[in-house]
């Protein structure tokens, strides 16, 4: 199990996550029952893991995939659906590579 430490070593999270990734904008994804969500700096879970993939978020935005297929969420969870698309990966603040 993974969980986040400060640089003296001391626990910011308990050790639940089954993954985890490096945080990005303030928010970091981790896998929690097999499904992705957020956290913040704090280890407060904030996006509930109800993903099946997650990604970094970069410009306001991060890829997800949910039960419907590839979609792009803001850092308040908001969902942007992309249609027929593999991948949606934000490249700027208005500019979506697929």
């Amino acid at each position: 199990m993974c969980q986040y430490l400060d640089y003296a070593g001391e626990p910011l999270t308990d050790a639940i996550f089954q993954r985890a990734q490096a945080f990005s904008e303030d928010l970091a994804a981790v896998q929690i029952g097999g499904l992705w969500g957020y956290i913040d700096l704090g280890g407060r879970l904030v996006l509930a893991p109800t993903y099946q993939q997650a990604s970094p978020f970069r410009h306001g935005l991060a890829e997800v995939e949910t039960e419907a297929g590839i979609a792009l969420i803001t850092t308040k969870g908001k969902a942007i659906t992309i249609p027929q698309v593999r991948r949606a990966v934000p490249v700027s603040h208005d500019v979506i590579m697929t």
